[in-house]
C-alpha cells in the first residue's frame, strides 16, 4: 500500500530513497516503481505529493 509509510514531517521517505539511489533498474521494475510513487502522490499521507507526481509522471504517462 503506497500510504502505509507515514510522513508526518520533512520530505517523503520514498522521495528521499529514489533521489539517493545509484544504478538502474530493469524497465519493468522502474515502471512499477514509478506507478507506486505516483499512487503515493495521489494519496493523503505524503507531504511531498507534488515532487512525487513530477518525479514519476513522465514514466507513468509513457507506460499508459
Amino acid at each position: 500500500m503506497p500510504d502505509s509509510v507515514l510522513n508526518g514531517y520533512g520530505d517523503d521517505p520514498w522521495l528521499l530513497v529514489v533521489q539517493g539511489v545509484e544504478g538502474g533498474l530493469h524497465e519493468t521494475e522502474n515502471t512499477y516503481l514509478m506507478y507506486y510513487l505516483f499512487s503515493r502522490a495521489l494519496g493523503s499521507t505524503s507531504r511531498s505529493s507534488a515532487y512525487l507526481a513530477v518525479y514519476s509522471f513522465d514514466q507513468v504517462y509513457r507506460a499508459v
